[in-house]
């Protein structure tokens, strides 16, 4: 049971065409750097999307790179990426964040990006720190 509902939410994360509740935002990987650079855990996709602009601003990530991204994966997908990147950032996991959005912008292109990976990996992540 408790795997089908993980595939269910990794495909909800996966598809930009999900438009309930923001789900990865309670418990997700980009809370720790929200909180850290001053944003209100988004409750929506339109929340989120709507705060991606200032957080390609804080990761150094280019108008250039964010509107490739959005035309690629779409605004719901390009916003969990921008998160997934700027928690990245946050963590000093990496150095180049443009780089690194434009990286998972060809791999959407090539069919290859896995998000929902990311986004439980990191949720695993800063769920084990916080009990430690």
């Amino acid at each position: 049971m408790k795997q089908a509902w993980g595939a269910a939410r990794a495909k909800s994360i996966n598809r930009s065409t999900d438009h309930r509740h923001l789900w990865p935002c309670r418990t997700w990987c980009g809370r720790p750097a929200l909180d850290t650079y001053g944003f209100a855990l988004p409750r929506t996709w339109a929340e989120l999307a709507r705060i991606v602009p200032q957080m390609c601003r804080i990761a150094g990530i280019s108008d250039d790179a964010r509107r490739r991204a959005v035309d690629q994966m779409g605004e719901q997908q390009a916003a969990v990426a921008v998160a997934v990147t700027l928690q990245k950032f946050d963590r000093q996991e990496v150095t180049s964040p443009g780089g690194y959005l434009r990286a998972l912008t060809e791999r959407a292109a090539a069919g290859e990006l896995h998000l929902a990976r990311s986004v439980f990996g990191l949720v695993a992540r800063n769920m084990t720190e916080a009990l430690n």
